[in-house]
């Protein structure tokens, strides 16, 4: 009502007031530091809560994205795989708050050469996500797409596994997934001629038999050295530990941004683009740990500049401070 709420006006004015009267009162005091710290935190907050503290309460992430039940099952999974809702099923920004990465993921920028694979796996909607509307596209395979959401009307593909049903939902696993990080069977070397390779792309039925790599090498197609990847995160990346029988290339399902970096026993070697928009690169015969990190150019230099200003600031302070003394 009305009345209710002049009430309340005058309430939170009150808080205001009393609360910068006490601030007010500290700051002519002049009391020693270690006293006036936390009783300006007191009053500040004090003042926070006698205004809005029964209009805006804190609630729990749990009041507007409750538990589901059928996610249960894969969020503990120990393997690194991707996600995703056939339709408009559980909204990328949503799975987001459930820990899931959801490869119909959308932002305000979108690498080039990957938006160029949309035509091979989702139906591409303008200012929103990817909508996925056939989860046996091979694409999504490569994509490490290993569960997907569904309507519990509508019957998962042949050979897939039911992981979780609820009213209404189910999610089904993808029995033809490739890992994050494999080394296909088969590799096309050589400079790549991007339409020509979309065209053989859109056409592939299975990414982990033939891989494209776009390496300045002289065309030629030719068997992919075998070995055994082991990927798991890493920070802001992937490590993978490699037992390699025989040299062979690598392909990472990340978008290949400028920025990542990739390290062989710690030593930094090239990435190529793999498959149009993803990472490739070659690992020598034998057992090796390697590291991707995403390290742009740009966060390098800024963070150098930033230390070098702090330095030269607490330089500049105790050279201050020495000449007072002095």
């Amino acid at each position: 009502t009305d009345a209710a709420l002049g009430q309340w006006t005058a309430y939170t004015r009150a808080a205001e007031m009393i609360l910068l009267a006490i601030a007010a009162l500290i700051a002519v005091a002049r009391p020693q530091f270690r006293a006036i710290a936390p009783v300006m935190i007191a009053a500040i907050l004090g003042q926070r809560m006698l205004e809005a503290g029964m209009y805006y309460p804190t609630l729990p992430a749990s009041a507007a994205y409750p538990d589901i039940p059928i996610l249960r099952p894969i969020r503990n999974s120990p393997d690194l795989f991707r996600f995703a809702g056939l339709w408009h099923g559980l909204v990328p920004g949503t799975s987001t708050l459930y820990g899931l990465e959801d490869v119909r993921g959308y932002e305000a920028m979108t690498f080039a050469r990957y938006f160029d694979t949309y035509e091979f796996w989702c139906v591409h909607q303008p200012i929103w996500f990817n909508r996925i509307e056939d989860p046996k596209k091979p694409f999504l395979s490569f994509l490490n797409v290993r569960y997907i959401l569904t309507s519990d009307g509508e019957a998962p593909p042949e050979g897939w596994r039911v992981v979780a049903s609820q009213r209404g939902a189910r999610v089904v696993e993808n029995p033809n997934v490739l890992p994050r990080a494999f080394l296909p069977r088969n590799i096309r070397l050589g400079v790549q001629d991007d339409d020509r390779a979309r065209k053989e792309m859109a056409a592939a039925t299975d990414f982990g038999d033939l891989a494209w790599l776009d390496v300045p090498l002289l065309p030629q197609d030719r068997a992919n050295g075998r070995g055994t990847l082991n990927v798991r995160r890493d920070g802001n990346g992937l490590r993978i530990t490699a037992d390699m029988h025989e040299s062979g290339w690598a392909v990472v399902s990340e978008p290949a941004w400028k920025g990542w970096r990739v390290y062989i026993d710690e030593r930094r070697v090239h990435s190529y683009i793999a498959n149009t928009a993803f990472i490739g690169f070659f690992i020598p015969n034998g057992h090796h740990d390697v590291r991707l990190v995403f390290l742009p150019d740009s966060f390098v230099l800024g963070r150098a500049i930033s230390f070098a200003t702090l330095g030269a600031i607490l330089a500049w302070a105790l050279v201050r401070r020495f000449r007072r003394r002095v």
